[in-house]
């Protein structure tokens, strides 16, 4: 048996007695959030137009759009989106509400904050972002902000993107990356990536004794 069937069957098998706002890759906040979110993108047309000096990168633009880079420097060379002054760490930045006139990024108004201040680098809004995209059926914009809340050491982006790469949400398949982050999850103490680890674990030895 391969080490990636052993971490599905560790996924499947999490333990039966986990709180049930605590299954999956979302914690009691997260589903809150994600509540409010859901809810706030039926009340809310994602095209309402944002203070024009609020800034936000390309790249980020990419990733909420999912178009490409090559369409949005089209936009920019054209006029059609303004563009600003290099951010402090030299990424190209884009005025937001010209960004919203031309494309759905699948963010509620309300929540405009949360994407700029995700965008500037905090890994909570990242995190908590990244979910309510995974959440609302857009994989790739939230494997984006998983990967980033994860490099900056957040726990629960880490076990949600073991969770990507196991599955195949918004990246590919990759077991190795799966148990890469599910173990950073676990050593940094998420409570769910130590149960699948310990499930993980448990079904090695038997294999090895049996």
């Amino acid at each position: 048996m391969s080490v990636g069937i052993m971490a599905r069957r560790a996924y499947a098998e999490r333990d039966t007695h986990q709180p049930p706002a605590q299954s999956g890759c979302f914690t009691i906040k997260s589903a809150t959030r994600i509540s409010e979110f859901i809810s706030r993108r039926r009340k809310s047309p994602t095209r309402s137009s944002a203070p024009a000096t609020i800034p936000i990168s390309v790249q980020a633009v990419i990733a909420i759009t999912g178009r490409s880079q090559r369409t949005w420097w089209r936009r920019i060379e054209d006029g059609t989106v303004c563009k600003l002054k290099p951010d402090t760490r030299g990424r190209a930045m884009v005025a937001l509400q010209d960004v919203l006139k031309l494309a759905d990024c699948g963010v509620a108004p309300e929540d405009m904050d949360l994407l700029v201040k995700a965008d500037s680098g905090d890994a909570e809004a990242q995190a908590d972002i990244g979910e309510m995209f995974i959440s609302t059926g857009r994989p790739d914009a939230g494997r984006y902000w998983l990967q980033l809340a994860a490099e900056q050491g957040h726990p629960n982006a880490m076990q949600c993107l073991s969770h990507c790469y196991l599955s195949g949400a918004g990246v590919p398949k990759d077991e190795d990356m799966a148990l890469r982050w599910l173990a950073d999850a676990a050593v940094r103490g998420h409570v769910i990536a130590r149960e699948q680890m310990r499930a993980l674990r448990a079904t090695l030895l038997t294999k090895i004794v049996g």
